[in-house]
């Protein structure tokens, strides 16, 4: 979403001028989760329940869309109606103080099939396809970007948000939504490769994760222990690979 604000520029050698400019509009969201609260989000407010689902989804909160009895937006509130008693469910995929705990607690995400390949190409076409759509960023620059493609690079979702966790969510809340199947399918991403963001994959069950920008050490190591092949610096016509070459064939 779009607002207009005026602003006053400055040009080096040209002086001041006052002008309309386009910036990203950022709300507040307060999730419930049967009437307690879960969770207060910063965001583009679009693709809001797809929002919701897919973090309630990659925090382990539901397992499956079936999990989920209703979701009631009003103003900057969400009400979620989950099936049986959420509060034992928090565990597993929250961050811990120690992260050899937390890359052990994670073992039962791990994506084991290798019959997805795709070519080098069919990579950097991904990304390049995720950003030309990426309307709201072009207009203002505020905010990050994330698609799951099929293996015949057709787009299954994509989403834009000021957080990149919640663009992530987004699509990965639309898969869900929609029961499409991740396991052969690409996640890209416009920010860094954090443990977050892997985990985030892997609890969706998607092989492949690429983005322009680069991993972190705790995200390498995560996509290593869980069988993710993870991609970093899709930048023009080279990129980076980080663990399971094999996932992109020559």
């Amino acid at each position: 979403m779009l607002s207009k604000v005026r602003i006053l520029r400055f040009v080096d050698g040209e002086g001041y001028s006052e002008l309309e400019d386009l910036v990203a509009v950022e709300s507040i969201l307060n999730i419930h989760i049967n009437n307690k609260p879960y969770i207060t989000l910063f965001l583009t407010p679009v693709m809001i329940e797809e929002l919701v689902i897919g973090n309630l989804y990659t925090s382990g909160i539901v397992k499956s869309i079936s999990d989920i009895n209703s979701i009631k937006i009003s103003g900057e509130s969400v009400y979620v109606d989950v099936r049986g008693n959420v509060e034992t469910r928090y565990k597993g995929v929250k961050p811990s103080s120690c992260m050899d705990d937390v890359l052990n607690l994670t073992i039962e995400y791990k994506v084991c099939s290798f019959n997805f390949r795709v070519k080098p190409k069919n990579i950097l076409e991904a990304s390049r396809l995720m950003h030309s759509k990426a309307v709201i960023f072009k207009q203002t620059g505020c905010t990050h970007c994330a698609a799951i493609f099929n293996e015949n690079l057709e787009i299954l979702a994509l989403a834009e948000d000021i957080g990149r966790h919640n663009a992530i969510d987004k699509v990965i809340g639309y898969m869900i939504k929609n029961l499409l199947p991740t396991e052969k399918s690409i996640l890209t991403v416009s920010g860094r490769l954090t443990y977050e963001v892997v985990l985030k994959a892997a609890i969706a069950k998607i092989p492949i994760v690429a983005s322009i920008s680069a991993p972190s050490k705790a995200g390498i190591n995560l996509a290593s222990k869980i069988g993710i092949t993870l991609v970093g610096f899709t930048r023009g016509r080279r990129f980076n690979i980080y663990t399971y070459p094999e996932r992109i064939i020559q």
